[in-house]
Parts: structure tokens; C-alpha cells; sequence
């Protein structure tokens, strides 16, 4: 992925973050919904928001992973409203029970939730 092959991504804003669940996750899910035979909008809309909660779900689980190779992919502000000032990935990632990411860990999963609820009601309208 260009994203991370230029520079390794370091607690970008929320908007780089979208942009890149969207190259990684949800361009996939718009070629699969043509395969799938999906109408164009809805199809579309479920992609979207499928791929975004499908990716962000892989952030939270690789952390540990990615800090290792230099990556951090939770969102800054996330990670600024949990009290974290760096973006250095291991440290970071690096307290052991991870209670700082608490916040952040929540906020990323009300944000999966919306993607959810969203590709659901685009599923709907695709199948309806």
C-alpha cells in the first residue's frame, strides 16, 4: 500500500486514517459488490462502511504487531483525548495493560459500530 510504503503512518488524524481504510478495506468491497451483482449506490454505501469497520478492527487488534515495524494507525486525536503525547508506536503501545488505550480502543469501537450499523442499511437497501 503506498500509504505505508512512502512512510510508516504514525497516529494519523482521523481524516488520513478514513482515507486509508478506504484505499485498503473499502476499494476491495466495491469490486466485490459489482461480482456480487450489487446495485450501484447501495452497494457502494455498504462497501464503504464494511471496509472501514472491517480495517479499523484490524488496527485494534495488531497494535502490539504494528508498533513492532515502526506503525501506529490509531487516530491522534483518539490518542491525545486518552492522555497519550506520543506518537512514537512502542511507546505507545508499551504499558502493559494498555489502560491508556482504553479511550481510544472505545472510541474506535463506536466508530465501528456506526460503519456497522451503516453497511448494514446498505446491505438492506442492496438486497431489497
Amino acid at each position: 500500500m503506498a500509504m505505508d510504503a512512502e512512510q510508516d503512518i504514525r497516529a494519523p488524524d482521523w481524516a488520513t486514517l478514513d482515507l486509508y481504510c478506504d484505499r485498503v478495506a473499502s476499494a476491495v468491497g466495491r469490486l466485490s459488490v459489482r461480482i456480487f451483482g450489487l446495485p450501484d449506490e447501495p452497494g457502494v454505501a455498504l462497501a464503504h462502511h464494511l471496509g472501514r469497520a472491517l480495517q479499523l478492527t484490524n488496527i485494534l487488534r495488531d497494535i502490539d504487531e504494528d508498533a513492532s515495524i515502526g506503525r501506529l494507525y490509531l487516530p491522534r486525536e483518539a490518542l491525545a483525548a486518552a492522555g497519550v503525547a506520543t506518537d512514537e508506536p512502542l511507546a505507545a503501545a508499551a504499558d502493559p495493560g494498555n489502560a491508556h488505550l482504553t479511550f481510544v480502543r472505545l472510541a474506535s469501537r463506536r466508530a465501528i459500530c456506526s460503519f456497522l450499523t451503516e453497511a448494514e442499511r446498505g446491505f438492506g437497501q442492496a438486497t431489497a
